[in-house]
């Protein structure tokens, strides 16, 4: 009989598990987290402007992108990254009192199927966030980090893609890998690495955006039978 390899099932955050939640003007509540890591940090007054497309990117490109606009190098940037996400962390702590998000209740029901399967599934997180930022979202919309034994963030990367492969160093030889999440760079990822797209128009990107990127699969609810049966899965 041949050996049946082990599946990775690796969650986006942002527009996959949760949806911002609550006052319009904190939608782009990012913006603040970020340039106030930078003005503490670097002691530059950086003007918040949400207008730059940066979904689907990674947090430390991000944050340097906006960096570099105001003089720092990428020397200095790399020897402060460390208290620049301690600052990210501590505004979201201090400054993000009431509910900004929420679980999209459709992926937490898939969540839980996965985890209660008796196929050999790894359930893990793949995002852009840096991990604490990560752990603090999940925790925020009442999601427990403890269903989830594996968290590929962006501390070490400045680019999706590279954040992707560098699964390859914790998992094991011939596992298959499933990416869900909602966006572009979720697709992109999935090629580069060789794995099933399972993507949801949960987030911002239109249907013909996700379409043009050939994702496996494409549906309105993570729910979708179609995504049941891809993963051998029953309600």
């Amino acid at each position: 009989m041949k050996k049946q390899n082990k599946k990775l099932i690796l969650f986006d955050i942002d527009g996959t598990l949760i949806r911002h939640f609550g006052p319009e003007e904190t939608i782009n509540i990012g913006w603040y987290r970020f340039t106030h890591a930078l003005n503490t940090v670097f002691h530059i007054n950086v003007v918040p402007d949400p207008k730059p497309n940066y979904h689907g990117s990674v947090d430390r490109a991000i944050l340097f992108d906006i960096a570099k606009g105001y003089g720092v190098t990428k020397e200095q940037f790399d020897e402060k990254w460390d208290e620049v996400k301690s600052a990210v962390i501590e505004y979201a702590h201090t400054k993000e009192t009431k509910q900004i998000y929420e679980a999209i209740p459709e992926a937490v029901k898939l969540l839980h199927l996965v985890r209660k399967s008796p196929s050999t599934y790894q359930v893990g997180i793949l995002t852009g966030n840096v991990q604490k930022m990560a752990e603090w979202k999940l925790v925020h919309v009442g999601i427990d980090l403890s269903w989830f034994s594996l968290f590929v963030t962006s501390d070490d990367f400045e680019d999706r893609i590279s954040l992707a492969k560098s699964v390859f160093t914790k998992i094991e030889n011939e596992t298959d890998i499933y990416i869900i999440g909602d966006a572009v760079g979720d697709i992109q990822c999935a090629h580069a690495i060789g794995a099933t797209s399972i993507i949801a128009t949960t987030g911002r990107h239109k249907k013909d955006e996700l379409l043009a990127e050939k994702p496996t699969l494409l549906i309105d609810s993570l729910m979708d039978e179609r995504v049941l049966q891809l993963l051998e899965l029953k309600t």
